[in-house]
């Protein structure tokens, strides 16, 4: 409920700010210039000090220079400001962010395709964004590449995707408590037998929440191990995992 407060906000003062905008402020013809005119706008509405706002755009200006994605470290500037975050808070942020999609960049480079194949790379937004995420969330560079090994194991070719989600799959589980080997040997060896991601993110995330119950009773957990590595239907283990009661928790 909050989320959809928070978009309503933004919608509502983008929308203002918009109307309000000089000529040559509306005639800007990069995208992504338009946005962060409109934002530092916003941010006047708010009573934000201009240079302030200027040094939130040009971070999103620095990361677009590097090759970076952009798009969530603009959704980072509207939420911080819908939620009344300081904008250095928000600055800090963003530099963090930046930070971690440097270093997600420079693995996915080194782990992956080279020759021909290697330009390609750059293009891959969505597995730079979610290694990112990893990364945000506590993996270790040592860790992605253990990962990257796992999943090639037997010479399986390993896509960024691939890389990025068993990462966050792992980032999850041990987020829940797991042991960081388990939790990186059930990620790759899930995606190494061909399941996807959003299903992997559904097992992370259902393990994450029963985190105590594995803790207390790590059988339970090699149940699910020995039925991934099986190559059993994950929906059909998520469903099952699902329907048995937590018995850590009162019932």
């Amino acid at each position: 409920m909050e989320g959809s407060k928070t978009a309503r906000w933004v919608i509502a003062m983008l929308a203002l700010a918009s109307l309000t905008l000089s000529p040559w402020q509306a005639a800007a013809a990069d995208p992504l210039d338009q946005e962060l005119v409109t934002l530092v706008h916003l941010g006047e509405l708010q009573g934000r000090a201009a240079e302030e706002m200027k040094r939130l755009t040009d971070q999103v200006q620095r990361a677009q220079s590097l090759g970076l994605p952009t798009e969530s470290l603009v959704d980072k500037i509207k939420e911080g400001m819908a939620k009344g975050i300081e904008t250095p808070r928000i600055e800090q942020r963003l530099i963090l962010m930046i930070n971690h999609m440097k270093l997600a960049k420079t693995l996915l480079k080194a782990t992956g395709p080279s020759g021909k194949n290697q330009a390609a790379l750059g293009g891959k937004d969505r597995a730079l964004a979610v290694l990112s995420e990893a990364l945000e969330r506590g993996v270790t560079p040592d860790e992605v590449r253990s990962v990257h090994r796992d999943i090639g194991e037997g010479n399986h070719e390993v896509h960024p995707d691939a890389l990025a989600y068993g990462a966050k799959g792992m980032a999850l589980m041990k987020e829940g408590g797991l042991p960081p080997d388990v939790s990186r040997a059930l990620a790759a060896t899930a995606l190494r037998k061909g399941v996807e991601p959003t299903n992997l993110m559904d097992l992370a995330r259902e393990l994450k929440g029963r985190g105590p119950e594995f803790r207390e009773h790590p059988a339970k957990l090699r149940d699910i191990q020995n039925a991934v590595e099986r190559g059993h239907r994950m929906e059909k283990i998520i469903s099952d995992l699902r329907s048995r009661p937590d018995t850590t928790k009162p019932q």
